[in-house]
């Protein structure tokens, strides 16, 4: 595990690491792509098909493929580097450099712990490092959990209904 990384416990005592993603990350990010219940899924990509073998694997790669637009961060178990618990991205959007795409994924058995939270907090510090103001986030309307952690997050948002989608942004 990468010495610099902040640990802090979860609200169930696990002890956990938020680090920067690297390329060897992508086998642990894999694996817990592919872990992810259906309703987990649901929430994060949209779809009710299950991420596993090959899709879970190119989204690993993707998610860990050097690009100057986007920061990856990955919360691994303390100990474990290669048990990958949560990930969260955030991709700059090319055409306003100042914003971002974001998105989160923990996986089941970690959810409900602050994790999300925790995670989510590292990358508005590492987007306003990147001078990223503005973050923008597209949510499934059901997934109340990370819609409660936006509200109560402290920053300014705006967010609007698109079908079964709330759209968020964040300012910085």
């Amino acid at each position: 595990m990468n010495p610099a990384a902040p640990s802090f416990r979860s609200k169930r005592g696990r002890s956990v690491a938020i680090r920067s993603a690297g390329p060897g990350d992508a086998p642990a990010i894999a694996t817990m792509i592919g872990s992810l219940s259906p309703h987990t899924v649901q929430r994060r990509y949209f779809t009710s098909r299950a991420l596993t073998g090959e899709a879970a694997c190119r989204e690993a790669e993707r998610l860990t493929r050097a690009d100057v637009g986007l920061i990856v961060l990955v919360v691994c178990a303390e100990g474990d580097p290669a048990q990958v618990v949560a990930v969260a991205e955030l991709r700059r959007d090319r055409a306003e450099p100042a914003v971002a795409e974001g998105a989160v994924v923990v996986a089941d058995a970690y959810q409900g712990e602050g994790i999300g939270r925790a995670v989510v907090e590292r990358l508005a510090e590492a987007a306003a490092s990147a001078r990223i103001t503005r973050v923008r986030a597209t949510i499934n309307a059901y997934n109340m959990p990370m819609r409660r952690l936006i509200a109560s997050f402290g920053r300014p948002y705006s967010a609007s209904f698109a079908g079964g989608d709330v759209q968020y942004e964040l300012r910085l």
